[in-house]
């Protein structure tokens, strides 16, 4: 693991431990006002018992909030490579219509999956194909996880390869 902790850069996993911690902060003071508002007095309420409540119920809802917070991160992250300017799977028009030209099927590829995504998600929302439902959301599951993790992938290959070249030529010295 923390191998592959060195392959990320310095800046963006502080970023991320940051961006961790405060979503983790904001859900468990979500959960303490659902444990506050949840609390149901006993006839003879004492003068913490809400307190107390909120107390003893947090921690059963600590393990779902770390996990929410992780999972939080990682879209926020797939989202920003997303809306990213330096992201290399951001293609303008032009640059699209000279990859149509030098590999027709990566271009096809490219822009299929963009217009299959719209359509579905599109589809997901009319109420007449509510029988179409299902498939639509997998269809849309399927074809982000391929735009979303396509360059998670190259990122890790390209890290991998970078810290090996530069332990070949270590060992070169």
């Amino acid at each position: 693991m923390l191998e592959l902790l060195k392959l990320f850069p310095r800046r963006p996993l502080a970023i991320s431990i940051a961006a961790w911690i405060f979503f983790f902060v904001v859900q468990i003071a979500f959960l303490s006002v659902a444990a506050w508002d949840k609390y149901i007095p006993p006839p003879e309420p004492t003068y913490l018992d809400r307190v107390w409540f909120a107390y003893t119920e947090l921690p059963k809802a600590i393990p779902m909030a770390t996990v929410y917070a992780v999972c939080m991160v990682f879209v926020v992250q797939m989202v920003g490579w997303f809306v990213s300017r330096h992201n290399p799977d951001h293609l303008t028009v032009g640059q699209w219509w000279e990859l149509l030209r030098n590999c027709p099927v990566k271009a096809i590829t490219w822009m299929s999956l963009r217009v299959i995504a719209v359509l579905a998600l599109a589809g997901l929302f009319a109420p007449a194909l509510s029988w179409l439902s299902p498939l639509l959301a997998m269809l849309l599951g399927v074809t982000i996880t391929v735009m979303m993790f396509n360059p998670w992938i190259k990122w890790f290959v390209q890290g991998m390869t970078s810290q090996n070249e530069e332990e070949v030529r270590q060992d070169r010295d």
